[in-house]
């Protein structure tokens, strides 16, 4: 995962990989940015994940201010949110404060996005791996960037959780 960059998931085990990151790095401090909050916060506490180093926020209009903000004050090494943005200049304007702040923003979406200001995107799937739910990702585009260490193996999630999965809007 790149360090300062816009990264989008993409895939049928989208949140659930972002989770797997999430404990993966266990004292980075993250803001989960929802448009319509959907996911419940006691699911990441069952998945190990301490809800005191995360902030959530559902915010239906103006996700760019909050966003913009959040970064600002460089307080967040992780952002997740489902906010979709249309507008180029508005998503080189994130990226460009993700680089400052050094922050990663994680855009989770049904599908990848044509936008060149995304730095990272990847797609997350269910697989079986030896007869175990795991994730598999694929790399759809890549912009060389510092990279944070990530597992290289598949994590096995031994009951994926349709619940857990974001439903973005279009």
């Amino acid at each position: 995962v790149p360090v300062g960059a816009l990264a989008e998931i993409t895939g049928s085990a989208r949140t659930s990989w972002i989770l797997s990151v999430l404990q993966e790095h266990a004292s980075t401090r993250v803001l989960w940015l929802e448009e319509d909050l959907r996911l419940f916060p006691p699911h990441l506490a069952q998945a190990g994940i301490d809800l005191n180093r995360i902030a959530f926020i559902e915010c239906r209009e103006d996700s760019f201010g909050v966003l913009r903000r959040a970064l600002r004050s460089q307080v967040f090494e992780f952002i997740v949110t489902n906010a979709l943005f249309k507008d180029e200049r508005i998503l080189r304007a994130l990226r460009l404060l993700c680089e400052k702040a050094r922050t990663t923003a994680f855009f989770v979406a049904r599908e990848p996005s044509a936008h060149r200001a995304i730095s990272l995107q990847l797609e997350a799937r269910w697989t079986e791996l030896d007869g175990t739910a795991a994730i598999a990702v694929r790399t759809l585009r890549d912009k060389a960037g510092e990279a944070l260490p990530t597992p290289t193996a598949p994590r096995e999630e031994p009951n994926p959780s349709p619940s857990l999965e974001w439903i973005a809007g279009a």
